[in-house]
């Protein structure tokens, strides 16, 4: 018995079999395009501040004023309010909810102190969200507070006084208000 060691060639694919192969990774990349999830763009929260973020009282006597500031999610997400801070310690700013779903309102109860105040009178609130397009907003309060009358000057310093010594000092009282001042 004679052995042939014969090796067997292996086949060049032929073209009938490249295009099958090529059209079965085509079918599998489409199959796995149309079964991966849909990545939709997260919707988010917009902050808008009801009446702009302007609010003026106008002329007011001196007196602690008060507002309530409406501040709204006009966005299609949650609207989560991080901070609202007052630039300074005249001013108290606490709102009632800090989370706002979408058509919701939250309200800020803005005091500022201007019972010591004469005259224009401009503070500001930072408010601070999680809204993408306009983190950070500032709230402007403004007044002028109008006294009945002036006196200047507003305060005396006696040099080198002594008790049961008379010193003459010179005050002048002015009439900034509307009416007649007795």
């Amino acid at each position: 018995e004679q052995h042939n060691n014969i090796i067997p060639i292996k086949k060049q694919p032929t073209m009938k079999r490249m295009r099958l192969h090529a059209m079965m990774a085509a079918a599998v990349a489409a199959l796995a395009l149309m079964t991966a999830p849909v990545t939709a763009q997260q919707k988010t929260g917009k902050i808008e501040i009801v009446g702009g973020t302007t609010y003026n009282w106008g002329d007011v006597a001196p007196t602690d004023l008060k507002a309530t500031i409406e501040v709204k999610n006009v966005g299609e997400g949650v609207l989560n309010v991080k901070e609202v801070r007052p630039g300074c310690g005249c001013t108290a700013a606490p709102i009632d909810k800090n989370v706002l779903n979408p058509g919701e309102v939250g309200k800020i109860s803005v005091t500022l102190r201007a019972s010591t105040s004469t005259g224009a009178l401009q503070k500001s609130i930072t408010v601070t969200s999680d809204d993408p397009q306009n983190p950070v907003t500032i709230l402007y309060l403004k007044a002028n507070v109008k006294r009945p009358f002036r006196v200047d000057p507003d305060w005396i310093s006696v040099l080198n006084g002594k008790l049961g010594v008379e010193s003459a000092v010179t005050v002048n009282i002015a009439n900034t208000g509307d009416e007649a001042l007795t």
